[in-house]
């Protein structure tokens, strides 16, 4: 339940929508709101790649890459300031051992 929250909390801090996040669109707000929930769900949730690419219609390599994009974006946050404020914020808003 938390985790589709995160979803929707991270599309909207992009301004799109889970349906565009799902959807083939390539546009970059897509892409990084993309690569800000695999790295959440991956790094913060315990998800695998694999189910991280099933709920938003990738591939686990995919995952794999967005998730590099985003922990450089956190290494060096010049290279996305939005992405690794977005990461943050979302990391801040659920950072719980709940499930």
């Amino acid at each position: 339940m938390i985790d589709q929250k995160i979803i929707r909390d991270a599309a909207d801090l992009y301004g799109c929508t889970v349906a565009d996040l799902k959807s083939p669109k390539r546009h970059r707000k897509y892409a990084d709101a993309r690569a800000v929930v695999c790295y959440i769900l991956c790094q913060m949730r315990g998800w695998t790649y694999s189910e991280v690419g099933r709920t938003l219609h990738r591939t686990h390599s995919t995952v794999i890459y967005f998730n590099r994009r985003a922990d450089e974006w956190l290494k060096l946050p010049i290279l996305n300031p939005r992405g690794a404020c977005a990461i943050k914020e979302l990391v801040k808003r659920y950072n719980t051992t709940e499930q």
